[in-house]
């Protein structure tokens, strides 16, 4: 391996964590040179490098411009040309999966800590992948992809013939899919007619529509049970058009599926918990009222309020804080987005304030807990020196929270209240 000095950013594409407990290389990307460079993120100490999660996480000692991690090239001859974004670890093998320019699905399998070498996947005539959009989350040995067509595309890599192998979950009528990376969910609630976990995919349609494809169970073995599309719609206004890769999480009692539109906003979709809950149960309530699903516009960092919405996107900051179409980032510390002025901007919850409720039906009477009420802050991180940014110095712009502790970041904090019905 040449371990040249790279402290900044090489030109790269699809940075990607690994979701492999026991992988070596805890963060992968590529790059754009004629090469064909597969990178990791590496600590140095001395003639020792370690890829691993530990090493290149959070570190009290890590000083801006000290150069202790770097990318390092870790595999050649991935040459940009020939596949398409996104590439995507798998969770379930020590391994990376890509989409050729022509369709088809090739892997890179790691042994003893190396990659090594292709395996190709022939894709049918009839089907064309445009991008692929989740590998083994939500089963085993199936990889999803979205079609040209706007098709939901299920490959299973133990599929005994061609029909078991590749699978068409086609669209939602009406409603053509957008080539846009989705979110794979799995219930943390077990159905108790079949013991499964119900699973569903998230993904926008061509107009902005957030759809869900839903299973009645996910398996290790088959493919999806009995699944079915669901539309919920989009949010409403002028900045409202959804085009980006979908994420999401459940935090304060909610599923929460977050995207970012056209115009640089990040749009929130919310699901308390207490309907996912229902909706798996045999003992579902009969008529019980189930609690609105909301849209939530969050904007982006320069608007602080609904009232300077509009004078804040017409100035050169307004258009700034916008957030790029490329994905957000979902981490325990709050959702991660770039701005379109190269900025690393922040999203999370400073404050909530749960109801707990009663629900009464025919049969019985239950209680749901919530979100009321919560306050949503902005921050935009100060850059790493080595890319033009303020690094951790003082120069860098600050922030006090409610409590006096001052950081590295400019700051909004608004207030939503929660529809409930």
């Amino acid at each position: 391996q040449t371990q040249n000095k790279i402290c900044s950013t090489p030109t790269l594409r699809s940075i990607r964590a690994s979701n492999h407990p026991n992988s070596k290389y805890a963060l992968l990307a590529l790059d754009n040179s004629i090469l064909g460079r597969l990178f990791s993120r590496c600590s140095l100490d001395g003639d020792q490098i370690d890829c691993s999660a530990f090493s290149i996480g959070s570190s009290a000692t890590y000083t801006s411009g000290d150069c202790e991690s770097e990318w390092i090239t870790i595999d050649f001859g991935i040459h940009p040309s020939d596949f398409s974004d996104p590439i995507m670890p798998s969770s379930k093998c020590d391994c990376i999966y890509f989409l050729s320019k022509s369709g088809s699905v090739l892997i890179r399998r790691a042994n003893n800590g190396q990659f090594g070498e292709w395996k190709r996947w022939a894709v049918p005539k009839s089907i064309r992948l445009k991008t692929l959009t989740d590998v083994h989350s939500v089963k085993d040995s199936s990889i999803f992809a979205i079609s040209a067509e706007g098709d939901l595309i299920e490959f299973n890599e133990n599929g005994k013939n061609l029909r078991r192998t590749w699978r068409n979950h086609k669209h939602p009528p009406g409603s053509q899919l957008a080539p846009f990376e989705g979110l794979a969910f799995v219930s943390p609630f077990v159905d108790e007619r079949t013991a499964e976990r119900e699973a569903s995919f998230f993904l926008l349609s061509r107009q902005g529509d957030l759809v869900e494809f839903r299973s009645g169970g996910a398996s290790s073995s088959s493919s999806f049970i009995s699944g079915h599309w669901i539309k919920h719609g989009k949010p409403t206004g002028k900045a409202a058009k959804l085009s980006s890769p979908v994420v999401g999480m459940i935090a304060g009692s909610a599923l929460r599926v977050f995207a970012t539109s056209l115009e640089g906003h990040v749009y929130e979709w919310r699901m308390p918990s207490f309907n996912l809950e229902q909706r798996r149960s045999s003992n579902r309530l009969s008529n019980v009222p189930m609690f609105r699903s909301t849209w939530i516009d969050h904007k982006h960092p320069r608007i602080n309020s609904d009232d300077d919405a509009d004078e804040e996107d017409d100035d050169d900051n307004g258009n700034r804080g916008r957030i790029s179409r490329s994905s957000l980032t979902i981490s325990k510390f709050g959702i991660f987005a770039k701005t379109a002025g190269g900025e690393l901007a922040r999203l999370n919850i400073k404050s909530q304030r749960l109801a707990k409720l009663k629900v009464t039906s025919r049969e019985m009477t239950t209680f749901a807990v919530v979100p009321k009420e919560e306050y949503w802050e902005w921050a935009i991180h100060a850059l790493p020196k080595e890319i033009g940014g303020e690094g951790t110095t003082n120069l860098a712009p600050q922030c006090s929270d409610n409590s006096g502790n001052k950081g590295n970041a400019v700051s909004s904090i608004y207030m939503h209240d929660s529809a409930l019905s």
